[in-house]
């Protein structure tokens, strides 16, 4: 886990990450990071390295949501809302699936209101 990170963090767009691990069962670890937007982690998804030492990885996690992106931030008092880049085939494509051929990208507006 610890070199699909190191992979990871080179990849542009890759903001901050850790490992973490549950703490009532030593065998469920996470990788969790943090990306300067879905598109970052979409194209850092992409790379050689990566396909090589982390989708191996990737490929050995329960099946269950892993990758969120934020959508209401706030900080210094301050609270922004972000429209979501979630794949127009998100209801459709699962673990151990391949995307559609096109997504259409997300429309509207990159930052909301606060709503």
């Amino acid at each position: 886990m610890r070199a699909a990170f190191a992979v990871l963090a080179e990849s542009t767009g890759f903001h901050r990450g850790w490992i973490g691990q549950a703490t009532d069962d030593a065998e469920l670890v996470t990788l969790t990071t943090q990306w300067e937007g879905i598109g970052a982690y979409r194209k850092a998804l992409s790379r050689f390295e990566v396909k090589a030492e982390v989708i191996p990885l990737l490929s050995t996690a329960i099946d269950e949501p892993t990758a969120y992106e934020a959508v209401v931030v706030q900080e210094a008092g301050e609270v922004k809302s972000f429209a979501s880049g979630l794949a127009a085939d998100h209801d459709a494509v699962g673990l151990g699936s391949a995307s559609a051929a096109f997504v259409p990208p997300v429309t509207g507006a990159d930052v909301h209101d606060g709503r």
